[in-house]
């Protein structure tokens, strides 16, 4: 004979399958669907355009001009024969392209609020497809995580801080590469 707690055993057995069935069954017609994050959002479309010209100037007047000439290397617009260093320069480049748009200001606060009446940097930006962009930079945030930043399409956005800080590093430690000699001996 099959004792009493046996019997008991096997009811609640019984019993967790049917439950797991009836969880298995309402779990499936519940599915959660996934949401999409959204796209970054850079300051600039580069995708079918490259940078030809760069201009920076800061709050005290000081600039660094870099084009590219006819052959295409870099070149400094001025009049000395400085060797633009392209390793260096091509890492502005990048963060240049990928400035990312943290958040667009709507209704504008006055310049004056967020120091775009007298900009930290104004950064001037020439492209291969003829275009001109001109950004204006103003105080950073108040988590300092982001610049505010004034387009030249009257928006007023909040830009990451690391790409403008790296292009305002452009005036200080300007991209110049040392001159390399060569030996007459072979």
């Amino acid at each position: 004979m099959i004792r009493r707690t046996t019997w008991i055993v096997v009811g609640i057995f019984f019993g967790l399958v049917a439950v797991a069935l009836l969880f298995q069954q309402n779990n499936i017609s519940s599915k959660v669907d996934p949401t999409l994050t959204p796209d970054a959002e850079y300051l600039f479309d580069l995708e079918d355009n490259e940078i030809s010209a760069l201009a920076v100037e800061n709050e005290e007047g000081n600039n660094i001009e870099i084009k590219l000439d006819e052959y295409g290397d870099w070149i400094f617009k001025d009049t000395d024969l400085r060797v633009v260093d392209t390793i260096a320069l091509d890492s502005v480049l990048s963060q240049i392209s990928t400035l990312r748009v943290l958040s667009k200001i709507s209704p504008s606060p006055p310049d004056e609020d967020i120091g775009l009446d007298q900009p930290t940097y104004i950064i001037e930006l020439d492209f291969t497809d003829g275009n001109q962009s001109t950004i204006y930079t103003g105080k950073t945030t108040p988590t300092e995580s982001g610049y505010y930043v004034g387009t030249d399409q009257n928006e007023i956005l909040v830009v990451n801080k690391s790409g403008i800080d790296a292009i305002g590093d452009l005036i200080l430690n300007p991209p110049i590469a040392e001159k390399v000699i060569q030996s007459p001996i072979p």
